[in-house]
């Protein structure tokens, strides 16, 4: 950010970047990912000196009411994505010594489906991924072998 936040900053910056799809769109990977990409470029330095500005508030309420129409007008199939990489979650020392293995709350319910949440590994060498699906896709993505060639389901938190 510009001015950056003070070293002991804490609190949510909430803005909802969203890159569309329509079914009809025959998109690979590779082009997906540019599309999101370009969607979170837009968040720079100006960006977010409107958000704090003046025009912040109507910039948050459009994209709210964007969101809804978007998910009104029929069915959406929607999946967010959030980090908390880079965080230094796992040199936080809480009085009881660092973390051996960080989660979020229990994620279930509809308002958590179809999310992929990353975090980076105790060792920084890797990311840790939480996915919540419902049970038919979850069963698809993992029956997928490309998928799973790059990935531990459930492994240990210890390991």
């Amino acid at each position: 950010m510009v001015p950056p936040l003070q070293e002991y900053s804490i609190g949510n910056l909430l803005w909802i970047p969203r890159t569309q799809c329509a079914v009809h769109d025959v998109i690979e990977l590779p082009s997906l990912v540019g599309k999101l990409r370009e969607t979170i470029k837009k968040i720079d330095g100006d960006f977010v000196k409107r958000l704090q500005g003046g025009e912040g508030l109507s910039m948050i309420s459009e994209n709210v009411k964007e969101m809804v129409d978007l998910c009104s007008g029929g069915p959406v199939d929607y999946y967010g994505f959030t980090s908390w990489s880079k965080f230094g979650i796992y040199e936080t020392d809480f009085g009881f010594g660092k973390p051996v293995w960080v989660s979020s709350h229990k994620i279930s319910g509809s308002m958590f489906m179809n999310l992929v949440h990353m975090l980076e590994t105790r060792e920084g060498d890797g990311i840790e991924v939480w996915i919540t699906l419902d049970e038919s896709e979850m069963n698809m993505l993992l029956g997928d072998q490309e998928f799973l060639a790059f990935v531990s389901v459930d492994p240990s938190p210890t390991d």
